[in-house]
């Protein structure tokens, strides 16, 4: 089978048609564009966070691998696949240090882009989510020497760890930056995480910074902690309805953009290097 596949890739994958050639006949595809029709006849499907894989798109399609070059899979039916046997794969800790330096270069944005003296070295950062992305976070501010208190209910649960701090604990931090999934179910749901009350216990002069999922932050409620806080800072790379984000929102932060913030070269390439991997593996080559 190895060699005869039709491999169907958003066409963002560095180097897809030469490295994927080796299972068989590579088309690529604008990501936003990929639907049935694309994949009718397709075998292995690769995608980026920019394309919903369910029922919808993989109904009555050839498909037995689903890979996704993101460190997430919100955008992935996971139950469906499983229900219809197709495997899935995807790349985490692949776009770590991307974000990471996304992360201390807002934060060295602000120091030279702001009307009063800010300096990162005084103030204390709130980490909220220590997994690929906040592990590498933290690894930085060691390096820089700058304060920070870490967050994650459910990885403490998981290793009673005492360096990780409670949440009421977090907010009173600087700076917030969150680095969580987006999960609706469990015993910690991140859905709206960031919502009235959590923004309540925020410093009027706050930096919050999102690059995980725009679906964690009730925006109506930032908006509203915006307005009652002018100097906070908000740094959003992430927002609900991509691309049809809030304007009014947009025109609110200090630094927004549109889910770049792992969207490097080298993420990239380490995504497509993980996926291939598994490729190997599911068709034993």
């Amino acid at each position: 089978m190895v060699g005869s596949l039709f491999i169907v890739a958003d066409d963002q994958f560095p180097f897809a048609e030469k490295i994927f050639s080796k299972f068989g006949v590579i088309k690529l595809v604008d990501g936003r564009h990929i639907d049935n029709k694309k994949i009718k006849n397709a075998d292995v499907l690769l995608v980026r966070s920019v394309t919903k894989v369910d029922e919808s798109l993989l109904n009555n399609t050839k498909i037995k691998f689903v890979g996704s070059a993101t460190s997430g899979f919100d955008h992935v039916d996971i139950d469906y696949l499983k229900k219809s046997n197709i495997f899935f794969s995807y790349a985490p800790g692949s776009n770590s240090n991307s974000v990471a330096e996304y992360v201390l270069n807002s934060l060295i944005a602000i120091t030279r882009h702001t009307d009063s003296p800010f300096s990162i070295y005084t103030k204390k950062v709130g980490i909220i989510g220590y997994g690929n992305v906040g592990s590498r976070v933290k690894d930085f501010l060691d390096v820089l020497n700058i304060k920070y208190v870490l967050n994650d209910p459910p990885l403490f649960d998981q290793t009673k760890n005492k360096s990780f701090t409670d949440l009421d604990e977090t907010l009173e931090s600087d700076i917030i930056t969150l680095h969580v999934p987006l999960t609706k179910k469990g015993k910690y749901p991140t859905y709206n995480l960031v919502n009235e009350k959590f923004l309540s216990k925020l410093k009027s002069d706050v930096v919050l910074i999102n690059t995980s999922r725009g679906e964690v932050i009730d925006e109506q409620a930032l908006l509203s902690f915006k307005e009652e806080n002018p100097k906070s800072k908000l740094i959003l790379d992430v927002w609900r309805n991509e691309p049809n984000i809030n304007i009014s929102l947009l025109e609110k932060v200090f630094l927004g953009t549109p889910h770049i913030a792992g969207y490097s070269y080298n993420a990239k390439i380490k995504a497509t290097e993980i996926l291939f991997a598994s490729l190997q593996k599911f068709f034993k080559t």
